[in-house]
């Protein structure tokens, strides 16, 4: 049975979630997932880099290869990235999966 959540993002503010397989929460901790989110600026790169180190973790310790799948999705990714020169000048809520 999969795990379901509800949440509400708070309005003009950035908030990222990560959407990953059991292959990636099986051998990752929650706050070594957070670390990466808040030092990677875009989704993609945070996504790439969480299921290369669940790889890596799988592969390291002999776990089976389970499937590793990872979205991270950013709403309202201007606030987030206007500080590194991206436009913060939109209101709308932006949604953006890698």
């Amino acid at each position: 049975m999969p795990d379901i959540a509800a949440l509400t993002c708070p309005d003009k503010r950035h908030t990222r979630f990560v959407l990953a397989s059991d292959g990636v929460w099986d051998v990752m901790e929650e706050n070594d997932i957070m670390a990466i989110c808040a030092v990677r600026e875009r989704a993609s790169a945070a996504a790439s880099e969480i299921a290369r180190r669940a790889f890596d973790i799988r592969v390291g310790h002999g776990h089976r290869l389970d499937d590793i799948s990872v979205i991270v999705v950013d709403i309202h990714p201007e606030l987030f990235m206007g500080k590194n020169g991206v436009s913060s000048s939109s209101q709308s809520s932006t949604c953006v999966i890698s």
